[in-house]
């Protein structure tokens, strides 16, 4: 039930972002025709594009709980701190590069998938790509709480983030006007203020402290080397080449070059990381054929 209810707190968040959204627009002198076309390139391109690479995360959540709880139960608290670490610094390295791409090349996704070269949807994944960051760690941070056995602790902080992002959104679209950024601005907060509680409470039961510098430096470090490599990419294709298709197609499999070679190089997985992800003994031989396992 705390797991069920936590999650419903997600689902109502964006219900009621979405019925407020409608409200305020609506009493501030815009035609119903104007706040719904928004809102539908926020529900049916931005939130849809910012879906996508949090299946993994979401995935990562799922599995930490028996992990996590067996570790609780038969190891020591270093072995559990070491579980949390790693599980925290998985996700950011799934997470950290697909905000780095959604920001780096947000327009050019929207021709390519929907074909609209409007400022609105690329502005909008622009600003939110840190949501993929922020939901990721509030995703997995959950778990890592229901894996410590505080089953209740989530679906609180859940409730709390709530009250503070309704607080928040009000105030973006009554004071500051922003419009559809505010409904972007609201999950950026909710998001940030529920990973906040969460890390705050497994600190507490735990006495879990974060490597700030292996969970968001190093892939931080990679993933600002491919967003500059892979943005010359596609300037350089665009330029020379042009069309929807080919110069982010170039551009995005030179992202995924880039970013594994420099997340390898820099140390950021460790070989056991390596061998616990899907298919982790072919990639460490890989890896280490290639020489890009740090010495």
């Amino acid at each position: 039930m705390p797991v069920i209810l936590s999650t419903a707190v997600y689902n109502i968040n964006q219900i009621l972002d979405l019925t407020i959204f409608n409200h305020i627009m609506d009493a501030q002198g815009f035609v119903e025709q104007e706040y719904m076309a928004l809102q539908g390139i926020y529900t049916a391109k931005y939130d849809t594009l910012i879906n996508v690479p949090m299946a993994i995360p979401y995935a990562l959540s799922a599995s930490i709980v028996p992990s996590l709880t067996a570790v609780v139960t038969n190891g020591t608290r270093k072995q559990v701190h070491s579980k949390i670490n790693q599980t925290l610094r998985i996700t950011m390295v799934v997470a950290i590069p697909s905000c780095i791409g959604y920001f780096v090349l947000a327009s050019p996704i929207m021709v390519l998938l929907y074909n609209d070269r409007s400022t609105t949807p690329a502005h909008l994944l622009m600003m939110g790509a840190i949501v993929v960051v922020l939901y990721g760690l509030s995703s997995v941070t959950n778990s890592i709480l229901h894996g410590l056995n505080y089953m209740t602790s989530p679906a609180k902080n859940a409730g709390v983030a709530l009250v503070i992002h309704l607080a928040a959104f009000v105030l973006m679209m009554t004071v500051f006007k922003m419009n559809v950024y505010a409904l972007v601005g609201g999950n950026i907060v909710f998001a940030l203020a529920m990973s906040i509680l969460n890390l705050i409470k497994i600190r507490k039961v735990s006495g879990f402290r974060m490597d700030l510098l292996s969970t968001f430096g190093k892939p931080f470090t990679a993933a600002a080397i491919m967003g500059v490599i892979t943005y010359g990419v596609f300037r350089l294709f665009d330029l020379l080449v042009g069309g929807r298709v080919l110069p982010v197609l170039v551009s995005l499999i030179v992202a995924v070059l880039v970013y594994a070679v420099v997340l390898l190089k820099i140390g950021t997985l460790s070989e056991d990381d390596i061998l616990d992800l899907p298919m982790g003994g072919k990639i460490l031989r890989a890896a280490k054929k290639f020489h890009l396992m740090p010495s």
